[in-house]
């Protein structure tokens, strides 16, 4: 067992596409837990759901059944039922990073700008705290 504190889990996670005449299953039971300090990937063939996974995290599509529940210092609230407030309480504590940089990445944008637009959006940070954070986040992921 770990003693990293959990802060988000996925549990039971499914989403079903119907149509008229048929019923597709993207997600089916997905279950995962996400423990502090810790980074995961999902890896999967073309096709295979990874996007669905992470838009019904989000929220940016309606899964059909399960539960995301995000660990705050509040308590654990599941995010596919949190109200609006809440949603925008905790939205900048659960994101998603698309796979596709090229179409994510404005290249016109500096590496400066593209890490500090959610901090400016975001937070309440003043422009010396924003330089300091960009400074760590870029040393941290090896970037100068």
């Amino acid at each position: 067992m770990s003693d990293k504190k959990v802060i988000l889990q996925v549990k039971h996670l499914t989403k079903i596409y119907k149509s008229c005449k048929t019923e597709v299953k993207a997600l089916s039971d997905v279950s995962f837990d996400v423990c502090e300090g810790e980074t995961i990937g999902i890896v999967g063939e073309s096709g295979c759901g990874k996007t669905t996974l992470g838009r019904s995290i989000v929220r940016g599509i309606d899964a059909t059944s399960g539960e995301v529940l995000l660990h705050t210092e509040e308590g654990v609230i599941d995010f596919l039922k949190a109200t609006k407030e809440q949603m925008r309480k905790y939205r900048r504590d659960i994101q998603m990073i698309f796979q596709d940089p090229y179409a994510s990445l404005d290249p016109r944008m500096t590496v400066f700008d593209i890490i500090s637009e959610p901090l400016r959006y975001n937070g309440k940070m003043s422009k010396q705290e924003i330089e300091h954070a960009v400074d760590t986040i870029a040393e941290q992921v090896g970037l100068n």
